[in-house]
């Protein structure tokens, strides 16, 4: 089993010109204040291995989004059989179960380009409170399945608009 990880938050620009060991956060949203959302965004390694650990500060519905480099993502339950696949830029991961999702994560890098990754972390009654107001859903009966690896104009632009 390999070693829980820590995120780094050195953001120097001489940090950031070398090749990073762990995920580095660039921006977080923690500061402003937002209900039911928490946006951070980090510089990712090309190659990284380590153990997920659980963010138990709220419960929460991760969207991860992707911009930069390709690279081949691998993940498994502690001591269970890796589960892998290929993720390109602007490909978003949606983990409703985290962080029951993964016990491990591994990537590798496939091209030059570096990645940064933008992580929602939306919490269960803002969804659930939207998908009532717009789509005049009954909260009890919304379900959201995982997904790895899939895009959205959509989902992409409020990324991007929420990373500037």
């Amino acid at each position: 089993m390999t070693e829980p990880f820590a995120v780094s938050q050195d953001t120097s620009p001489k940090a950031l010109a070398k090749e990073p060991a762990y995920p580095t956060l660039l921006l977080s949203s923690e500061q402003v204040g937002w209900e039911g959302l928490v946006v951070r965004a980090f510089h990712e390694p090309r190659e990284f291995e380590g153990v997920i650990a659980p963010d138990t500060d709220m419960p929460h519905i991760p969207l991860v989004l992707f911009i930069g480099g390709a690279m081949y993502m691998e993940g498994r339950l502690v001591d269970g059989s890796w589960k892998g696949t290929l993720i390109r830029p602007d490909d978003l991961m949606l983990l409703p179960n985290a962080p029951l999702a993964f016990g491990e994560l591994r990537w590798k890098g496939l091209t030059p380009a570096s990645t940064q990754t933008l992580h929602l972390h939306l919490s269960k009654e803002l969804l659930a409170r939207t998908a009532e107001e717009l789509a005049g859903s009954d909260p009890a009966r919304l379900a959201l399945t995982g997904r790895i690896g899939f895009q959205d104009p959509l989902l992409l632009q409020v990324g991007l608009a929420l990373w500037r």
